[in-house]
């Protein structure tokens, strides 16, 4: 039997080593931002929802046309990749209660 699962796509950072002014996730490759490929991948996998951590730039970010339905939860600070996952443990935490899955038991 298949267990439903949510989506985390972590997206905030600024790439600093990416030397770009343009967020690393929107640069354009073969025709479609970076961001869109890891979305669409994601989405065949059929989880019940896909949410996208944005931080710097977010509002780039969130302009961008997803082919499928994302959320967004923001982290107004980078302040690294833990501290991403753990802005967005709230909604986790409502989707464990939800599912009733055992994601976060330990945090």
């Amino acid at each position: 039997m298949r267990q439903n699962f949510i989506a985390l796509i972590l997206a905030a950072g600024k790439g600093t080593r990416f030397k770009s002014e343009k967020i690393k996730v929107l640069h354009p490759l073969l025709g479609k931002s970076m961001l869109q490929f890891v979305v669409d991948c994601i989405f065949r996998l059929k989880p019940e929802n896909i949410y996208i951590v944005v931080g710097y730039q977010k509002e780039e970010v969130k302009k961008e046309t997803f082919s499928k339905k994302v959320e967004f939860v923001v982290q107004k600070e980078q302040l690294g990749t833990a501290h991403a996952v753990l802005v967005a443990r709230e909604i986790l935490q409502k989707q464990q209660e939800k599912n009733r899955h055992k994601m976060f038991e330990r945090l």
